[in-house]
């Protein structure tokens, strides 16, 4: 059975704009049409091209909200993006006879409760989870539009989903109108990994990430301990800390984060223990013996004290892969816009690229470094000749 996931392992997502279809014109700010007086309610209500979305919201109870104060971001499937998901997923069901379950995931899955234009957007996650409690996932790209002989930015929302029309401002809010539903993955991590691990050109490291059973460390969701629940519900229940303001998380959730290194790359290193042969040939037994021989090549250096002790024990977090593995986990759910942290107050010249440090579940210290004009992203190892990421 599929469960939660709160990571994912790498990002890509979409968007377009206004008057350009799915395209994005440049316009920001003030240059966006408003709809005065409207709210996200009505702005649904006066375009049948949303009629099944506006079915959805109302059989999930969630349809008043959008007429009442707030401040909302609305991803409005058309209806032809309902009814394809519903094909596609429920065949044989209408709108009406769609599972309340999903009716309550499709509707809150498209609403975030805070504002975001595109000019809010960058590649990665937006920083509000919807109230699926998902994060929706964004890439930025570049297409050739042959209308103006010129390339356009576009957006994707969680890999598929386009928005076709965009930054429609009402007085609650915003609305972006969707070409696709925005599917939740009910994935957690691990297993999300091995849905993409193939398409996405990194089943030597799954292979490694499943021997070493560092599976196992990454499917926690919630700290549901007794001391955890119990300190829970007493800031639940203390009052001068909830009148200040502060509100008290439903749940200690957990987090993680994995920097993925793909095949192409480990074919560019050499195992120690049979020079000319790259780490990954497609033979994932013997290229896992070559990615353990490398490890090991690292690790005997750091660690002579446990040199060769544990190399017949992939599962032990001092066996060589199991701690290069583990090198490349965080317990913390870091997207790659949040991975450095920058600010426009600061320079080069007062004090160089961004960096900041991570530990990881092997124990030792990653250095994210960002550049501040050219935006790229370095990690260092603090072990000698540890793959670049």
């Amino acid at each position: 059975m599929k469960r939660n996931i709160y990571n994912k392992v790498i990002g890509c997502v979409v968007l377009a704009t206004m008057l350009s279809g799915c395209y994005d014109d440049g316009v920001e700010g003030d240059s966006y049409y408003v709809f005065q007086g409207q709210t996200v309610g009505d702005y649904l209500d006066a375009d049948g091209k949303y009629g099944e979305f506006s079915t959805i919201l109302e059989r999930a109870g969630m349809k008043g909200l959008m007429y009442a104060y707030g401040d909302y971001t609305c991803f409005a499937p058309t209806n032809e993006a309902i009814d394809r998901y519903v094909d596609s997923n429920y065949p044989g069901c209408t709108l009406e006879t769609l599972p309340d379950s999903a009716v309550v995931a499709l509707a809150k899955s498209h609403l975030i409760g805070v504002r975001y234009l595109t000019s809010d957007f960058s590649t990665g996650y937006l920083q509000k989870p919807n109230m699926y409690d998902r994060k929706v996932q964004v890439t930025i790209e570049k297409e050739f539009d042959a209308a103006i002989n010129d390339s356009m930015t576009v957006f994707v929302l969680n890999d598929y989903s386009r928005i076709i029309q965009a930054n429609d401002t009402v007085s609650n809010g915003v609305v972006h109108t969707i070409d696709r539903v925005l599917e939740q993955s009910s994935y957690v991590l691990p297993d999300y990994m091995q849905s993409k691990c193939e398409t996405l050109g990194f089943t030597l490291f799954m292979e490694a990430l499943k021997q070493t059973h560092l599976t196992d460390s990454i499917l926690r969701e919630k700290d549901e301990s007794p001391g955890m629940l119990s300190r829970l519900a007493q800031y639940a229940s203390n009052s001068e800390y909830t009148t200040e303001g502060n509100k008290v998380p439903p749940a200690r959730k957990f987090g993680y984060t994995v920097l993925v290194e793909k095949d192409n790359l480990y074919k560019t290193v050499y195992d120690p223990q049979n020079m000319g042969k790259p780490v990954y040939t497609g033979d994932l037994q013997a290229d896992l013996v070559s990615l353990f021989n490398y490890a090991k090549d690292i690790y005997d250096k750091v660690y002579p004290d446990d040199k060769g002790v544990y190399d017949d024990d992939y599962t032990h977090p001092k066996n060589p892969l199991n701690r290069f593995i583990a090198y490349h986990i965080l317990d913390r759910n870091a997207s790659y816009g949040d991975l450095v942290c920058s600010t426009p107050d600061w320079s080069v010249q007062e004090g160089g690229d961004f960096v900041e440090y991570y530990e990881t579940m092997a124990g030792n210290l990653l250095r994210a470094q960002k550049g501040l004009t050219t935006g790229w992203m370095v990690w260092k190892s603090f072990l000698p000749e540890v793959l670049q990421l």
